[in-house]
């Protein structure tokens, strides 16, 4: 019986879960943001900097 009155008294697996969602939450805002901001240069260097490099060789 005391086994199990310890198991269920024992937080540490659930703390480990804990962080395991905390750090999965902030991979995926991470992702997020990266992608935009990539899409953002992108269309930057596209609309603005190609057409100036282009006109300053022609």
């Amino acid at each position: 019986m005391t086994v199990f009155k310890r198991f269920k008294n024992d937080e540490n697996g659930a703390t480990a879960v804990e962080y395991t969602l905390l750090a999965g939450l902030i991979a995926v805002a991470l992702a997020g943001s990266i992608g935009g901001v990539g899409s953002g240069l992108v269309d930057a260097w596209a609309t603005g900097i190609m057409p100036l490099l282009i006109a300053a060789f022609t």
